[in-house]
């Protein structure tokens, strides 16, 4: 997992892209199971998840 950050910080427009296409696609999948309010609290976990794991961030985080 360290490597996969390390990676994404050095190439933050890659980062932008996953982060966006998991996005897009967690919330159409979430919604589309689930329509309503469940779908997208099921969603924006699996967002959440999936930031955290990857580390992937809408925009270039400075540390």
């Amino acid at each position: 997992m360290k490597k996969i950050r390390k990676y994404f910080r050095k190439h933050p427009k890659i980062a932008f892209t996953i982060d966006f296409v998991a996005t897009g696609s967690c919330l159409l999948i979430g919604y589309w199971l689930l329509p309503g309010f469940l779908g997208t609290c099921i969603a924006v976990a699996g967002i959440l998840i999936i930031r955290g794991l990857l580390g992937t961030y809408w925009s270039d985080k400075q540390e």
